[in-house]
């Protein structure tokens, strides 16, 4: 069972429990009611579990960029490694200081990349995490909006009920709905 069929029986339950408080109601107004509600339940639910399976690919997809970042530098800096050390076994004083200064280049560049992915990652997943709480209160919001509007149309349905020709012995005052 899915979290969405988990939440909408349960508002099904929620909405059991209002009915069997509030007194008879046309069967097409609790339809409608029951319909909306849950309409708009799964239709909000619906748009929080796509956001957040979009906001999980954005995430998987930049920390794959990052670890195929600092896979590409590791073996640029090895790479960078292993040349200065030929060009040093082969040449002179002056080509070993070169190559050492080439790998320390090499390491600060690499450092870099790294800084920048990793913020860049981080970034990321602060815009989706900061964007799927915003959805989730809209989702909510618009959720508890038509939950008010369809208990609201109800109360206003419930207002006054002129007395039934059965019940000529005991009157119905709006105050006894």
């Amino acid at each position: 069972m899915t979290a969405s069929t988990e939440t909408t029986n349960a508002l099904e339950e929620r909405l059991d429990r209002l009915e069997e408080r509030l007194p008879a109601l046309p069967a097409s107004l609790v339809a409608l009611q029951r319909s909306l509600v849950c309409a708009t339940a799964r239709t909000a639910y619906s748009g929080v579990e796509l956001f957040v399976d979009a906001a999980r690919t954005v995430l998987k997809t930049g920390s794959d960029a990052a670890t195929t970042a600092k896979g590409q530098t590791v073996r640029a800096v090895e790479d960078t490694v292993e040349t200065a050390k030929d060009a040093a076994r082969t040449a002179s004083g002056q080509v070993r200081s070169a190559a050492e200064d080439t790998v320390e280049t090499a390491t600060d560049a690499a450092r870099t990349v790294a800084g920048q992915a990793r913020s860049a990652a981080e970034d990321t997943v602060e815009t989706a995490t900061d964007a799927a709480r915003t959805v989730a209160g809209q989702a909510r919001s618009a959720a508890e909006d038509t939950v008010e509007t369809a208990t609201d149309a109800a109360h206003t349905c419930l207002l006054y009920t002129s007395p039934s020709p059965r019940d000529r012995t005991r009157p119905r005052t709006p105050s006894s709905a």
